[in-house]
């Protein structure tokens, strides 16, 4: 398995979707503009929220295995964009990307927690 670091700050979509090449994930980003529930299959999701601050929620735990999964904020603005563990998992800390290009990368325990492995 291949570690990759998140850059400190994404300057720009095309940075955004060159990370997730550089991952070597055949998986294409998952473009959302509004409340999403991420799939187990998800490896990044690209989060604007122009229109309203809205979550994104992690696949079920149990389902997603030694699974990472990035969130990446896209827009500039004051709305942010929260990151939230579905019904009877849990998340290592509270995620809110309150930034354009702030990220989060988190992995899955194979159990019921999500944990935060690096986050912009």
């Amino acid at each position: 398995m291949r570690v990759f670091r998140i850059p400190r700050l994404f300057r720009s979509d095309h940075d955004a979707v060159a990370f997730v090449q550089e991952a070597g994930t055949d998986v294409p980003p998952v473009s959302v503009s509004a409340a999403y529930s991420a799939k187990a299959t998800d490896r990044v999701v690209l989060a604007n929220a122009t229109g309203a601050a809205f979550n994104v929620t992690l696949p079920p735990a149990d389902a997603s295995k030694g699974q990472f999964l990035t969130v990446i904020r896209t827009n500039a603005g004051a709305n942010a964009v929260g990151v939230v563990a579905g019904s009877g998992d849990t998340l290592s800390s509270a995620v809110s990307l309150s930034a354009q290009y702030k990220a989060v990368t988190l992995v899955n325990n194979g159990d019921t927690v999500w944990i935060v492995v690096a986050q912009t």
